[in-house]
């Protein structure tokens, strides 16, 4: 997720395999975490919580390797997602819906276009649908850490040691209420490579660090494609 208007893409992408975001966290389906609960298991009902939840809305920013950094602002349902990105200066929106990606802004300027078929792929990990899928996959050893308060919430701690395959070392916090909700993802450490492409992982800089609050479970949420978007894979010499 970096530079250019496409860069910036990439960063976005490189987040999601944070948790949804890409390696996400788990939490209990009851109002306390029972003591012999495993990671395992928490991560588990977190994902089914996601799988089953209707929307969601994240935001927060994502420091990379180069040196730029990423402020994130996302609502996603299950099969669509807008996303605001911004970077020194440059705002970059996209949109997922009717089974296309579609992105303004940077080197695009004020109109929407309609991305190629292989952005449109990594710009998916933005529907809930994919980051539940990404999760699952992409996560390396989960250990419980101590509860703690957000907003005046108890959560659960949830330790990934970003070892697996496009993993990165975080802590995620979830509420111990059900339905599961995440709270809170802090990346503490850069990403592991061998990420996938479906999960938003494209070549260059990685995220390092990042800080990401999420909130708005379950509103009523439209996501459409933007009207009369230029198609240029439409177009021929």
């Amino acid at each position: 997720m970096t530079r250019t208007s496409r860069a910036l893409l990439a960063v976005v992408a490189a987040l999601l395999s944070l948790p949804g975001c890409g390696s996400a966290p788990a939490a209990s389906p009851s109002p306390k975490l029972p003591p012999a609960a495993s990671a395992d298991r928490l991560y588990a009902d977190y994902l089914a919580a996601l799988r089953a939840a209707r929307s969601e809305h994240y935001a927060g920013t994502v420091a990379f390797s180069d040196g730029t950094s990423v402020s994130l602002d996302v609502t996603a349902t299950q099969t669509t997602a807008h996303l605001l990105a911004r970077s020194q200066g440059i705002s970059v929106e996209e949109i997922v819906a009717g089974g296309r990606a579609f992105q303004r802004g940077g080197s695009h300027g004020p109109d929407w276009v309609v991305l190629p078929p292989e952005e449109a792929r990594g710009a998916a990990a933005l529907t809930m649908e994919r980051e539940a899928e990404c999760a699952a996959r992409e996560h390396g050893t989960l250990h419980l850490g101590p509860r703690t308060r957000i907003g005046g919430r108890l959560v659960a701690t949830l330790v990934d040691d970003g070892r697996g395959a496009g993993a990165a070392p975080q802590s995620s916090y979830l509420t111990l209420d059900a339905p599961v909700r995440l709270v809170r993802v802090v990346q503490t450490g850069p990403q592991s490579d061998g990420g996938s492409a479906d999960c938003g992982h494209q070549p260059g800089p990685v995220a390092i660090s990042a800080q990401v609050d999420y909130d708005r479970f379950d509103t009523p949420v439209r996501i459409t494609p933007p009207p009369n978007p230029t198609d240029p894979n439409a177009q021929t010499a």
